[in-house]
C-alpha cells in the first residue's frame, strides 16, 4: 500500500511528486548533512520544551491539500496529533524546514509551502539550499 511505502517520497491520490534526486552523489550527502544539523541544533534549543522534533521518515498529513508529505526536519506541538485512524501521520506541525535541491526548489517554495500555510498549527517554514547557495529563506 503506498502509505506504508517508505519510497514514495510526497503522495496525493492524483499523483506522486519525487523529492530531492535521490542518487548516492554528493547532493544527497550535503542533503542529509544539513538536516542532521538542523536536527540537532533544534534538540538542543528546544530541549525541555513541549516539542518533538522529527527528520524526514516523518509524514505530515495535510487535509486541505489532501497530500501527505514527508519534510526534512519538522517540530511538532506536543501533544502530537495523529491523522485519524492512523499512528504514524501527524498533522500539528508548527514549524517545518526543507533542504531544497535544483530538482524540488519550485515546488518546495511554491505548491507545498502553500499547503502547509491550511495547517492551523503551522507557524514558521525555513529553506535550506543544498547546491551551493548558502542563504536562508524563513516565513512566519
Amino acid at each position: 500500500m503506498i502509505l506504508s511505502d517508505p519510497t514514495v517520497p510526497e503522495f496525493n491520490p492524483d499523483e506522486i511528486i519525487p523529492s530531492w534526486e535521490n542518487s548516492l552523489g554528493i547532493d544527497a550527502v550535503l542533503h542529509n548533512d544539513i538536516a542532521s544539523n538542523l536536527l540537532v541544533a533544534l534538540k538542543l534549543a528546544l530541549k525541555g520544551q513541549p516539542y518533538r522534533i522529527f527528520i524526514t521518515d516523518q509524514r505530515l498529513w495535510i487535509p486541505v491539500a489532501n497530500l501527505y508529505t514527508y519534510p526534512d526536519v519538522i517540530v511538532v506541538a506536543k501533544p502530537l496529533m495523529l491523522q485519524t485512524g492512523r499512528t504514524d501521520t501527524v498533522t500539528n506541525p508548527v514549524f517545518i524546514a526543507e533542504v531544497l535541491s535544483k530538482a524540488t526548489q519550485d515546488y518546495d517554495r511554491g505548491e507545498k509551502f502553500l499547503a502547509y500555510r491550511t495547517l492551523p498549527s503551522f507557524q514558521e517554514y525555513r529553506f535550506f539550499w543544498d547546491f551551493g547557495v548558502s542563504s536562508i529563506s524563513s516565513y512566519k
